[in-house]
């Protein structure tokens, strides 16, 4: 009973390291990934996309969206049929 004793007592010291180890690492990654997310706000801040020059959605565009715009040019010419043409309707 007593050889069963110590070695859960065994046991449980090495599972005390070894999560004294993990949360070590996990700090370090923690701070890793925050500064890592910093970087990436600014590059996307710099980078100044939206959903008409990216792959985004619209919608996450959020209140600032630019106007619609045509881009098709104009061609100077007024709308309507050619001077002079006899004009045809439904009758």
């Amino acid at each position: 009973m007593e050889a069963r004793v110590l070695e859960l007592e065994r046991d449980n010291a090495g599972l005390r390291r070894d999560n004294a180890g993990l949360r070590r690492e996990n700090a370090v990654l923690r701070r890793e990934n925050a500064v890592l997310r910093a970087e990436n706000a600014d590059l996307r801040a710099r980078l100044g996309q939206d959903s008409s020059n990216s792959s985004r959605p619209p919608s996450s565009d959020g209140l600032a969206k630019p106007a619609p715009r045509s881009l098709r040019a104009r061609s100077g010419r007024r709308p309507g049929g050619q001077p002079g043409h006899e004009g045809r309707t439904l009758r």
